[in-house]
């Protein structure tokens, strides 16, 4: 829901290069035709919803090289949706990836990083 002006311009506060960002506006699905970067090293996955959720982790599945992560917010906050794609993403995956909850006083989400 945040237009991606507004996700440019924090990116742009921290000095985050233009060159390495690849914003993919609004829901999408992990098809092979869905555009994107072939690969991707840090992802950052905040959608509050299981199926987007889950779309976006076979996504990200399938250009992340090893000891690439992904972070996905909301996970065991907000709606279960989060919790519950990430738990069932890991289950069919679990030889790939490590799993981590931060400490709480960090917030709520989780980190996923590829090992295989």
């Amino acid at each position: 829901a945040v237009p991606v002006s507004d996700v440019q311009g924090r990116l742009e506060d921290i000095g985050f290069p233009k060159e390495r960002t690849h914003i993919i506006e609004g829901f999408f699905d992990s098809s092979p035709e869905t555009p994107g970067p072939d690969s991707i090293a840090l992802a950052y996955i905040d959608f509050d919803f299981y199926q987007p959720i889950l779309d976006a982790l076979c996504f990200v599945n399938q250009r992340m090289p090893i000891n690439g992560r992904v972070i996905v917010d909301d996970y065991g906050f907000f709606s279960a949706g989060a919790q519950i794609a990430v738990d069932e993403f890991l289950a069919e995956n679990k030889e790939s990836w490590q799993f981590e909850v931060p400490y709480e006083f960090c917030g709520k989400f989780c980190i996923l990083t590829k090992t295989a």
